[in-house]
């Protein structure tokens, strides 16, 4: 999982795999395959010793160019430093972190001594050689601590340790070479054999280092290809400088393959920070689709928590209205109208159940119309509503339940908003539908709030003055689409408002109904 560090707080240490450049999967550790870095590599490399072949040859010395080339190694191994320690700061890896340090170090006391004034030691070759001694015991800290370091470190502070490297490294150097300049060290820093030595220890340290980091490599412990390559490139070009008598052609030669290992350092290290920030394209792309699709799963959640909790609160203002009526007028009801409302509360306690169960059973059954909104009726009329039923013995094809959610909804908008005139509810059987309207006497729906009437939320003008979501008919529509039905408004004549129910129709109730019809038609 995420791990943060000192450094960087809050930085994950991630893992990533994905295609390299050829379409191969590879992991961190080979993002930027090797055949490919030292491809790239060597082409940068032919490109920067063009200028360098046309200087020499229109005459420049040996040790100046020497001195170039040493100063652009030196400005690549800072980029090649720089790009680690993003990627470090991105993906959190200590190898990383440690790694831009410690070409970052090399870099850095680099270029210092590549432009170190002529008088601030005894001769050039001190020069070098303290160069190469400081950054020698420098990188050997620092390389110890990378080739032994966990994958993550969550106690690795890399700026601080770059930081102070550096510092001491200059100090250091500044340090040696004022006591070399002051010929306290009776020059003993500017003979060839002190220039030998520093380069003898240069070569073993970065060889010891590629041979480490190889092994750490095939152990399958994180470190990239491409490192071992660049230490056995620093060790080779120390080792020239070792082998080769102090002079010009032996100060070109080395420093042109110590570029070629700074150019391969960097070219891997910008082309591995690519990837990283390509990659971190895409992860965060896929988080923010995951988070769209969360946020619209759980804005889905939450609309049909509420259209089950409206329907939740009319089923119980429901059985709350049939048992009050029952008990307040026990005494005076009869036996019909006692057993009407007891059969509503078993109903609406059964309705209330599967609003409560969220998994309610789908599939379609056959049920009489009359059946189905009977106890609706019940209740309803237990609030005084004048409802006067014309249902016949249709029978519907769908959710009983769902059915009786929807003359719930319309026939309290009815109680609600239509005043106290009588409400109508009719039933007829045509072409396979059963035309189900409700039919009130009220003030009617403005022509302007028709087209939204059945939208989630939106509420009628004539309903300011009275508590409520603006759910019901959005509910009542989307159950009736469920069901294959629909729900929509007729124009009435007279006023009032007409709604529409229409639910899919057995095949049994076609036939009953053209029997029905043939039997009154016979005289």
């Amino acid at each position: 999982g995420p791990t943060g560090h000192k450094g960087f707080p809050g930085a994950a240490a991630m893992t990533y795999q994905g295609p390299d450049r050829r379409g191969r999967t590879v992991g961190w550790s080979g993002r930027v395959a090797l055949a490919d870095v030292v491809k790239d590599a060597g082409a940068l490399l032919r490109g920067m010793l063009v200028p360098v072949g046309f200087a020499l040859a229109r005459g420049a010395g040996e040790l100046g160019t020497a001195g170039f080339l040493r100063a652009v190694g030196g400005l690549l191994a800072l980029a090649a430093g720089v790009a680690s320690l993003i990627a470090w700061r991105i993906l959190g890896r200590a190898f990383a972190a440690l790694f831009g340090i410690l070409i970052t170090d090399f870099a850095l006391i680099t270029l210092v001594t590549a432009f170190v004034p002529a008088g601030a030691a005894e001769s050039p070759v001190s020069v070098s050689t303290l160069g190469t001694l400081v950054t020698t015991g420098i990188c050997t800290a620092v390389g110890w601590k990378l080739l032994r370091t966990p994958e993550v470190d969550s106690g690795l502070a890399p700026i601080p340790i770059l930081g102070l490297s550096v510092a001491g490294g200059l100090a250091i150097l500044g340090a040696l070479s004022l006591v070399d300049s002051r010929g306290l060290l009776g020059g003993a820093l500017g003979t060839e054999w002190a220039w030998i030595a520093a380069r003898a220890f240069a070569t073993l340290v970065w060889g010891a280092g590629a041979g480490l980091a190889e092994l750490r490599r095939r152990a399958g412990e994180g470190v990239p290809a491409w490192v071992p390559v660049v230490f056995g490139v620093l060790a080779a070009g120390q080792l020239e400088r070792a082998a080769l008598p102090v002079g010009g052609i032996a100060a070109l030669v080395g420093s042109g393959i110590i570029l070629g290992a700074f150019v391969l350092a960097a070219t891997a290290s910008l082309g591995d920070l690519r990837w990283i920030l390509r990659s971190q394209d895409r992860l965060s792309m896929s988080l923010r689709l995951d988070l769209n699709t969360l946020r619209r799963e759980m804005e889905a959640e939450r609309t049909s928590l509420e259209d089950r909790l409206h329907d939740l609160r009319n089923a119980v203002a429901a059985l709350r209205s049939a048992d009050t009526t029952l008990r307040r007028y026990a005494g005076r009801l009869d036996e019909v109208s006692r057993s009407k409302l007891a059969d509503a509360l078993t109903t609406e306690l059964g309705r209330l159940q599967v609003l409560i169960e969220p998994a309610r059973n789908a599939d379609p059954v056959e049920f009489p119309i009359e059946e189905a909104i009977a106890p609706v009726v019940t209740v309803e009329r237990s609030y005084g509503a004048d409802i006067r039923l014309d249902l016949g013995k249709l029978v519907g094809v769908g959710d009983p339940a769902s059915l009786a959610q929807v003359m719930q909804n319309l026939l309290e908008n009815c109680r609600r908003y239509a005043g106290e005139g009588p409400v109508e509810v009719s039933a007829r059987a045509r072409g396979g539908r059963i035309e189900l309207r409700v039919r009130d006497r009220g003030p009617g729906i403005p022509e302007h709030e028709r087209a939204s009437m059945f939208s989630r939320g939106v509420r009628g003008s004539s309903s300011a003055e009275t508590s409520g979501s603006g759910l019901g008919l959005f509910i009542a529509a989307r159950l009736m689409r469920e069901m294959g039905g629909s729900l929509r408004l007729e124009e009435t004549r007279g006023g009032g408002a007409c709604f529409l129910v229409e639910v899919p129709m057995a095949r049994r109730s076609g036939a009953d109904a053209v029997a029905e019809s043939a039997v009154t038609a016979a005289p």
